[in-house]
């Protein structure tokens, strides 16, 4: 099912992790997900959440950069594949162990957001950061 996220592209009403660091899935992303799921953190204060078939294709994308490319982004990408952990959905729930959750800055509550190929899991501080909409510097130089 890789790529075939169709309608599950949305963000997701806020959910909370319980005592366990347990967080319960959307259903339909339960669904999309089953199977081996790997959980690894992102560029920006969040995690990902993949299936294992689409975190395969992202290792492959990595390892097809052209050779020069791959050295600038050697850090980058062992930055997020050495944190990356197997991750499996059992009774729609993951636990999220707590070095992914103080790296992505997660409390309790999250934000979950579907992206292209994976699951995006945010604390409320981090998703506001990182999409809060943008408004431009006037100078005095705009205004004159």
């Amino acid at each position: 099912m890789a790529g075939d996220w169709g309608q599950l592209l949305r963000v997701y009403p806020p959910a909370s992790l319980d005592d366990q660091s347990e967080l319960c899935m959307p259903e339909p992303v339960a669904r999309r997900l089953e199977g081996p799921t790997v959980l690894a953190p992102t560029l920006d204060t969040a995690l990902a959440l993949y299936s294992r078939s689409e975190w395969e294709l992202l290792l492959q994308r990595f390892e097809d950069l052209d050779q020069d490319l791959r050295l600038e982004a050697r850090a980058v990408i062992s930055s997020i594949t050495s944190a990356a952990v197997d991750c499996p959905i059992e009774n729609g729930r993951i636990t999220v162990p707590p070095t992914l959750r103080r790296r992505a800055g997660i409390v309790n509550e999250v934000v979950l957001a579907a992206g292209r190929d994976h699951l995006e899991i945010w604390s409320p501080e981090g998703w506001e950061a990182c999409h809060r909409p943008r408004r431009p510097k006037l100078t005095h130089h705009d205004v004159a």
